[in-house]
């Protein structure tokens, strides 16, 4: 009888150390649930903000572009307003200038041939 006493208590004893086993196992196992859970958490509000992030230096970069091409386009035209105005300009003067050589051409033949007839007369 004491040998059967004596086996039950060893395998109380291994049954306890067992089972206070499988408890922190549990415990452990629960703790790292919790925390897969925060990371995971955490990593989706890390997903968020980056998303967030993303979004408005799209918007930002897209509104600077757009700006930019506003700019480009407004020096584009008055700068086609400025050469148009220069081609204006030098075409006025040059029609002033062959208009003017034509003047003195037209008074030198003109006196040219008045001379000519003077002689001939």
């Amino acid at each position: 009888m004491e040998t059967l006493s004596f086996a039950f208590g060893v395998l109380s004893m291994i049954g306890l150390l067992f089972v206070i086993a499988i408890v922190i196992g549990a415990v452990k196992v629960i703790k790292q649930g919790k925390r897969i859970e925060e990371l995971e958490q955490q990593v989706s509000d890390n997903m968020r903000d980056v998303m967030e992030t993303t979004h408005r230096i799209f918007e930002e970069t897209h509104r600077n572009l757009d700006q930019r091409i506003d700019d480009t386009h407004r020096r584009i035209d008055e700068n086609s307003r400025n050469v148009h105005d220069l081609i204006d300009k030098n075409y006025t003067e040059l029609i002033s200038y062959t208009d003017s050589r034509l003047d003195k051409l037209e008074q030198k033949l003109t006196s040219t041939i008045n001379a000519k007839q003077t002689l001939k007369a």
